[in-house]
């Protein structure tokens, strides 16, 4: 995935990656992650095409306990969100049509 990323971004680039990442996780490592949290990242290829690269940690810690006891007392559905469920190879399209705003598009959940 991070080799899609490097590949797509044009040279002199930015890339930003956020979201919650743990050093380890009970769940099967991403494409091209190991069990561990450690990834096989491209760095010639981010080099070579001078990229810049930022991370940073969404605020998944100052909401997580007020959102899991919403949904635990019922207050919060997450499942009325999801709008679309769809195969991965449907992504551009869809990411298109919600950037456009057609079609209802809220939350797509993509399949493997």
């Amino acid at each position: 995935m991070i080799g899609d990323l490097a590949r797509l971004v044009n040279p002199t680039g930015r890339l930003g990656i956020a979201g919650v990442f743990t050093a380890t996780d009970a769940a099967p490592a991403p494409e091209g992650g190991h069990a561990d949290g450690s990834l096989q990242v491209p760095w010639a290829v981010l080099f070579n095409k001078g990229i810049t690269v930022g991370f940073g940690r969404t605020h998944d810690r100052r909401y997580a306990t007020h959102l899991r006891d919403l949904i635990i007392s019922g207050r919060a559905r997450p499942s009325q969100i999801i709008t679309h469920h769809e195969a991965l190879e449907d992504a551009p399209s869809i990411y298109d049509r919600f950037d456009r705003r057609v079609d209802g598009i809220v939350k797509a959940v993509f399949n493997h």
